[in-house]
């Protein structure tokens, strides 16, 4: 007893040296690196850190004004916290004075070759003509564009103004006196940058609550809270619907297991009328545990506090070994018997069942490794080492604290009668009996190739979350994404990089429609391809007179007295506009130059150098959540027939890809349940070498795998990564009820003691398991909900799976061998 306690205190001091985490890194599938690739972590760090909205909304138009001074108290707080990188309130100084005084005179460096020629007969003496006299500025174009078309009578504003739609793509963002708008003015918002991508959810969660603290200030200044009566000022993102769902979840976490662990000592206190063996049960169960707990410490050092949540399957589990240990020790043990030989009866008896029982749910679990998902690996293993440490115990821990209570001293009458009731119930009809397994076996194989399959975790997290609603909603009504793709092209030069970077941009800009993008920010909209440049600045120059503004102010002054009654808007307004562009000295322009001219900063943003290498980046947003269904494997797939995969030193980077390769996780998800199946069937195979045996023992998984998929089915619930653990678990139960009865009936034992015994221990369990699952409805995400759902359904059923179909089986059996012999 002194070595049991010092080895536990041991186990203790290591198993508290477990370092819990929350890294968003694990929810993310594995990306190996390709060749001609970035290292993955490069992609990841490219990709910079997550994006924060803050939104400023109302129900009527919000003045400029108020948003100005609102942003102006943000700004300079939101700046200084530690995680941001940069904050945008609105078009930079440098940009709008770019936009403003030195873009017009540079317009035709950005224009088309083709779109320039074009411009040119338009500004010559008879394009003027043409265009004012002989159609008249009313008559130009079809009915519902002549007020545009009276706006711009040469059509020069919308030719110039293309490569700006061009860089402004669908997106229904708005700059309203520099700040950043939804159509109406009803909502302006503000951007946040983290300074690195926020895999660590603490980290996440810590710059949230920083946010939040600088918002609250502002809702309660003084001076800056009169502007938000009436109006809401919210934080929305990626980050922000993380942090939102791993609080809910943490606590999720708490009050399930609160909850599971009470109604389980309560149902053993029920089952075993005694204190002595809830208690024995929950210390071994806590034994295994904290041997789990403490080879993760010394091999890991930490483990995913999801995956650990998770780990309550190995309290589901493990708890089993325990009753059958229990119920041979208190319930059918020889009455009178002492307490050495109770307790090898009671090992004996279910041993080899439990043994073989516990190899194949781990391996169930072990082959849930193939799934390229780093919590789901680590839940794997995880489970598989705690169900053996479990075992262990069982045989060690659990007959030791036995041996302190008394064994078996009357029969239980309440289990003779339940196991009477199935023996008789298997006693009629067996094709009768059979008809409602085999239909229900068929409705599961229907319903099958129906079910949805949801490949990406997180959206199992977020769904429900409000947060997410939110982010969502905003991204439809600004028809773009916040979270953006990478369009990452690397170079031995910046020309190199940059020109790879143009090559990606014109491929995506034909199908950026049926690609979904809303927009995509490139260095290429501020520094057109040199050949364009050099082809434009040729023309201007072979033509000067065409682009003289003091040649064409004269020829159109000189049209528009021709006029009978000319607009005063044509010389007042139009003329100043247009000859502001003309520039005959044009010259070519280099990155040096946005320099000088103070795009410095957005130079830097979409050029770089990272571990030898020039990369440029574009930044592609989507008209929709990245994480709703369809879009980003819609983007993937056009992008991929456009041939971008194709260019070389080009690749797409970012968090949304990572689960965009459907076919390879549901390939995953495939293997891992042939491999459980394999790894299964050849336990059970080395164990019974017999293929009738093996099949009757699967015969209750079977049945519980069909009416899981027929309720999901019949629910509309998705086949996804959590719901894919339904499948190991009811391989641990399924399988191990039957392993329990064909062990026991192989034995020699009677039917009826069969039921008795072993379908006492069977029942307890599973309704200690079924206990524990009904607690996840006390959870708020609806995956978990469901989960619990489908996982009580698909446990009863094989339940009665084993107490019907076994026996029912193995009379089959047992009478073609009697026959045979």
């Amino acid at each position: 007893m002194a070595g049991v306690f010092v080895l536990g205190s041991a186990l203790l001091w290591v198993g508290s040296q477990l370092a819990f985490r929350l890294d968003i890194a694990d929810f993310l599938p594995d990306e190996p690196a390709r060749e001609g690739r970035l290292p993955p972590q490069v992609l990841r760090e490219l990709s910079g850190g997550g994006r924060l909205a803050i939104v400023l909304e109302s129900d009527e138009e919000i003045d400029t004004g108020d948003v100005e001074r609102l942003f102006g108290y943000l700004v300079p707080r939101l700046a200084v916290l530690n995680g941001v990188r940069r904050v945008n309130a609105r078009l930079g100084a440098a940009q709008m004075r770019f936009a403003q005084q030195h873009l017009p005179e540079r317009i035709a460096l950005y224009m088309e070759p083709g779109a320039l020629v074009a411009a040119g007969e338009r500004l010559s003496r008879a394009g003027i003509e043409s265009a004012l006299l002989q159609q008249g500025p009313a008559s130009v174009g079809p009915p519902g564009e002549r007020g545009r078309n009276e706006k711009d009578p040469l059509g020069l504003i919308r030719l110039a103004s293309q490569p700006v739609r061009s860089w402004q793509g669908v997106s229904r963002v708005r700059v309203i006196d520099g700040f950043y708008a939804l159509p109406g003015g009803r909502a302006f918002f503000l951007t946040v940058e983290t300074a690195s991508t926020l895999d660590d959810v603490r980290s996440a969660r810590a710059l949230v609550q920083s946010v939040e603290h600088v918002l609250e200030a502002a809702r309660v200044d003084a001076s800056i809270g009169s502007l938000l009566a009436k109006r809401q000022l919210y934080a929305v993102g990626r980050t922000v619907s993380y942090a939102s769902a791993v609080e809910t979840l943490r606590a999720d976490g708490i009050r399930v297991a609160v909850a599971a662990a009470l109604v389980v000592i309560v149902l053993l206190g029920v089952f075993f009328r005694r204190a002595a063996a809830p208690l024995a049960i929950s210390l071994t169960v806590a034994s295994g545990l904290l041997m789990t707990a403490a080879v993760v410490a010394v091999v890991s050092g930490s483990v995913s506090l999801l995956s650990w949540m998770f780990g309550g399957l190995i309290v589901g589990l493990g708890v089993d070994y325990g009753i059958h240990v229990s119920v041979h020790y208190f319930v059918y043990g020889s009455i009178g018997s002492g307490r050495t030989e109770a307790l090898a009866s009671a090992l004996n008896r279910p041993g080899r069942g439990i043994m073989t029982g516990a190899l194949t749910s781990a391996a169930g679990f072990v082959a849930l490794v193939t799934i390229p998902y780093p919590w789901m690996r680590e839940l794997a293993v995880l489970t598989a080492l705690g169900l053996l440490a479990i075992l262990v115990c069982s045989f060690t821990v659990l007959p030791l604290l036995l041996s302190f209570s008394r064994p078996a001293a009357r029969t239980e009458a309440m289990w003779s009668l339940w196991g009477d009731l199935f023996e008789r119930a298997g006693r009629g009809r067996p094709f009768v009996a059979t008809a409602p397994w085999v239909v229900l076996l068929g409705a599961g194989l229907f319903a099958l190739p129906s079910l949805r399959f949801e490949h990406h975790p997180w959206k199992l997290v977020v769904r429900g979350n409000p947060e997410s609603a939110r982010l969502d909603r905003l991204s439809l009504e600004a028809g773009s994404a916040f979270t953006p793709l990478l369009i990452v092209s690397t170079g031995s030069t910046a020309q190199e990089a940059l020109q790879r970077d143009r090559e990606a941009v014109r491929t995506l800009q034909p199908v950026a429609l049926r690609a979904g993008i809303a927009t995509m920010q490139s260095l290429a909209q501020w520094l057109p391809a040199p050949e364009d440049q050099r082809s434009n600045v040729g023309f201007v120059r072979e033509n000067p007179e065409l682009f003289s503004a003091q040649r064409f102010q004269r020829d159109f002054k000189a049209v528009v007295d021709l006029l009978e009654s000319p607009d005063p808007y044509l010389t007042e307004e139009y003329l100043p506009r247009i000859t502001g562009s003309l520039n005959p000295e044009i010259d070519e322009l280099t990155l040096d130059d946005l320099r000088d001219l103070g795009l410095s900063e957005d130079v830097d943003r979409h050029l770089l150098r990272y571990a030898g290498e020039h990369v440029a980046i574009t930044y592609v947003y989507l008209r929709q959540f990245p994480w709703a269904k369809g879009v980003v494997s819609n983007f993937v797939e056009v992008s991929r027939n456009a041939g971008l995969e194709d260019l070389p030193g080009v690749t797409l980077a970012g968090d949304p890809l990572r689960s965009a390769d459907v076919r390879v996780i549901r390939r995953a998800v495939v293997l891992a349940s042939l491999i459980a199946a394999t790894l299964v069937g050849s336990i059970l195979w080395l164990r019974f070498r017999r293929l009738s045996l093996v099949a009757l023992c699967l015969a209750p998984l079977v049945c519980g795998l069909s009416a899981a998929l027929l309720l999901m089915r019949l629910l509309g619930i998705e086949l996804n990564l959590l719901s894919a653990a339904i499948a190991p678990i009811l391989v641990g139960i399924g399988v191990d009820d039957g392993i329990h009865m064909v062990e026991r009936l192989r034995g020699g034992q009677d039917m009826g003691t069969v039921l008795r015994e072993a379908g006492s221990s069977m029942t307890m369990t599973t309704l200690t398991t079924v206990g524990a699952f009904a607690c996840l409805s006390f959870a708020t995400f609806t995956g978990i909900r469901e989960l619990g759902l489908v996982g009580a359904v698909g446990l009863i059923v094989c339940l009665l799976a084993s107490l019907l179909v076994i026996p029912m089986g193995w009379r089959l059996i047992d009478g073609r061998r009697v026959r045979l012999l």
